[in-house]
């Protein structure tokens, strides 16, 4: 266990099998920072110095070594030092909620992220519906029931907003409480109209008032998928194993390395063929059966149950050659990285067909960080309502709508059926309302 902040300017150390403290080593000087474990690495963000000072500095511990490294991270995307801060750490991306709570009702508000790989700030989302209250606490969802936030009829709510509020809210959802609660009630809690599954969603909570001039801290509750702003909970990373200091956590990054190079040489030692069912003349794809197997939870199945496709050592699927083959670089690399962007829309079909969660994250965060543009909004649309990814429809959505008259004129777009048109129709505000410019000379139809 690591101890940091305060008026020392140390880390202390606790060996939680032996209990006994070790010696301590130096560190930054903090106080209400925000803390949290990336790859080895122990990170402070922000805080207040003792002379009282604020700061927006970011600090890591290497804890292998104890190294020490402070960075200060300038661009125009960086975010103001004023305002409430209130930070959460998701996959590889630091998240920052600015609020004004704090401060004059002027400060910037927003979502910022810090891509910890890059050390890149963006600004991903303005933040309006921040401003529906005035927020003093931040919880992760799934630290109040299974992801989801309160259903009992008496705790909950009404949605007592002006018109011009509730188009700040489409983002989120926002109720006033119409009484505080107590920590009883938020145990075995669910979300109105949320659904029952299990998979790891990225969500937080926000509790505040109406207004910075009431005492009740937790009349308000505003609730926030937060993978409509790109922030993606990936299964297996950042995973809090024990003995972090391990030399064996090296071991899986090695191994998925030398897995790699098996790429280069496909038909050395291989066993098995994936061919799709659906191309004309397709070319198969040759693989090695243990490292499906151990993979490939569906393949493992499948090999289990002595079905024909297991014993002539081929398996056709219902996919093109090419989402094929980098289906077979993910199961080697366990990446996305390289796959162009149409084909990883197919990808994220084929990830969600075969419950690989993971790969369905991946993808989803590479459709949000590669840039929608008009001519594939509307195909990322149509995948993410086809797998159920809630933050990717907002998200594509919100393009849509700001680029309607160029998406609306694409074939993609046009060629999108009927269900998944009355979905599109269906995530507009009641509000919503269609302006038009006013067309010049050198206006193009």
């Amino acid at each position: 266990m690591y101890v940091t902040g305060g008026s020392l300017s140390t880390m202390s150390i606790l060996d939680l099998k032996s209990m006994e403290w070790e010696d301590s080593v130096d560190f930054v000087e903090r106080q209400l920072h925000y803390s949290f474990v990336y790859k080895n690495r122990l990170y402070i963000w922000g805080g207040i110095m003792e002379s009282g000072d604020k700061v927006v500095d970011l600090c890591f511990i290497d804890l292998a070594d104890y190294d020490v490294t402070t960075l200060k991270i300038e661009s125009n995307d960086s975010p103001p030092i004023f305002g409430q801060h209130y930070a959460q750490l998701f996959g590889n991306k630091m998240c920052l909620i600015i609020c004004d709570q704090m401060t004059s009702a002027d400060t910037p508000v927003g979502i910022w992220s810090l891509d910890l790989d890059l050390m890149v700030w963006k600004k991903v989302d303005d933040g309006e519906f921040l401003k529906l209250g005035h927020w003093h606490y931040l919880a992760v969802s799934g630290c109040i029931g299974s992801n989801e936030v309160f259903r009992d009829e008496d705790e909950i709510m009404e949605n007592s907003f002006t018109e011009q509020q509730q188009q700040h809210a489409s983002s989120s959802n926002t109720w006033t409480l119409r009484r505080t609660i107590s920590s009883n009630s938020l145990k075995n809690a669910t979300a109105p109209n949320s659904s029952s599954k299990s998979a790891s969603k990225a969500r937080i909570v926000l509790f505040g008032a109406e207004d910075n001039s009431s005492d009740d801290y937790v009349s308000r509750l505003l609730l926030l998928d937060m993978e409509q702003f790109g922030f993606y909970d990936i299964p297996g990373i950042n995973t809090h194993e024990d003995d972090i200091l391990s030399s064996a956590k090296a071991i899986p990054q090695s191994l998925m390395y030398d897995i790699s190079t098996m790429l280069t040489n496909l038909g050395d030692f291989t066993d098995f063929e994936l061919v799709s069912s659906i191309d004309a003349n397709p070319v198969p794809i040759r693989v090695h059966k243990t490292i499906l197997l151990a993979r490939w939870p569906h393949f493992s199945a499948l090999i289990r149950s002595g079905m024909t496709e297991s014993q002539i050592g081929s398996l056709p699927l219902p996919e093109k050659t090419r989402t094929l083959q980098e289906f077979v670089n993910y199961i080697y690399t366990d990446s996305v990285s390289n796959a162009p962007t149409e084909v990883v829309s197919d990808l994220l079909i084929l990830a969600n067909l075969y419950c690989l969660e993971r790969l369905q994250k991946m993808c989803a965060v590479r459709l949000y960080t590669q840039e929608l543009t008009v001519e594939n909004s509307a195909q990322a649309f149509e995948r993410a309502v086809k797998v159920h990814d809630e933050g990717l429809i907002k998200m594509s959505v919100r393009f849509i709508t700001e680029n309607f008259g160029a998406v609306s004129r694409t074939p993609e777009f046009r060629s999108l059926n009927g269900e998944i048109l009355r979905v599109f129709w269906d995530s507009m505000p009641p509000s919503a309302t269609i302006t038009t410019t006013k067309r010049t000379r050198n206006s193009r139809d």
